[in-house]
């Protein structure tokens, strides 16, 4: 663990001084700094620190060993010099190949990190997690039981974030962990069933929101979820305008580039 990144804790946390600016809406890392660095690695999640970010979008997968890797795609093509899917990988093989020459060559022979390693930066850091099991992944139920207990083993319970589009696994997330923030990704227009959806996800302890895509989200829809007391998230922007003309009651902004928080704060100071 000691030498799979090259950062100081201290220091980065010396020159990102938490400021006030997600009080407003949090500001959400899109799989790190990924306009800069590469997607889902841990350079980008330090990147993303240093950029004023708190919170942190990651998207799991498994190896066909059953290790948790962060990955977005269902293949390593796109993001390595490898190929293959990567439920056909062994982690030790795919723990090979260069996730990070595809995108500059700074980032040359960055691996692609465990889960583990992803909550442990969190940890060191004082990041906030926000975890997408992707759904084009057969998790089984103990897999899930096992992610959720990895978090908790690196102290996150009740600071981190699960998202899925396959609502089982969030069904799942909430039965061993009642605290467990959940966010439910509808894959169009948020409609009724997705506002029944996040209410069912209710424990009484924990936080439940809808995160739609940002096109999506008219103050109609705005106006249905706050009279349910249902958070509202959206993804991904990169563009200040947008921001500003976002429904006030929307919470947090995922971005590739821009922290939504920061833009409203400097916007109100003119």
């Amino acid at each position: 663990m000691s030498n799979i990144y090259d950062y100081s804790g201290n220091t980065i946390l010396n020159e990102y001084r938490p400021t006030a600016f997600d009080k407003s809406v949090k500001g959400i890392a899109h799989r790190g700094y990924s306009s800069i660095a590469p997607e889902n690695t841990l350079p980008s999640y330090v990147l993303a620190a240093k950029m004023g970010f708190k919170y942190m979008e990651t998207d799991v997968c498994l190896t066909s060993d059953g290790v948790p890797v962060l990955l977005h795609d269902d293949t390593i093509d796109r993001t390595s010099n490898g190929s293959g899917t990567i439920t056909s990988i062994p982690f030790e093989t795919v723990r090979q190949y260069d996730f990070g020459s595809w995108k500059s060559s700074k980032y040359a022979g960055t691996k692609i990190p465990t889960l583990e390693e992803y909550l442990a930066l969190c940890r060191a850091l004082m990041l906030y997690p926000y975890i997408e099991l992707k759904n084009s992944i057969t998790f089984t139920q103990q897999q899930v039981e096992d992610i959720v207990a990895l978090t908790h083993k690196y102290g996150l319970k009740g600071r981190l974030t699960f998202m899925s589009f396959k609502f089982e696994y969030l069904e799942w997330i909430k039965a061993v962990d009642e605290t467990a923030r959940l966010g439910w990704p509808p894959t169009g227009t948020p409609t009724v069933n997705d506002l029944n959806i996040c209410k069912s996800l209710l424990t009484g302890k924990n936080e439940v929101f809808c995160d739609p895509q940002h096109t999506k989200v008219t103050d109609e829809i705005c106006d249905m979820f706050r009279e349910e007391n249902i958070s509202l998230e959206v993804w991904t922007i990169d563009s200040e305008e947008t921001v500003l003309s976002l429904n006030p009651y929307i919470s947090a902004v995922t971005s590739n580039t821009i922290h939504a928080g920061r833009v409203l704060y400097n916007n109100a100071m003119g």
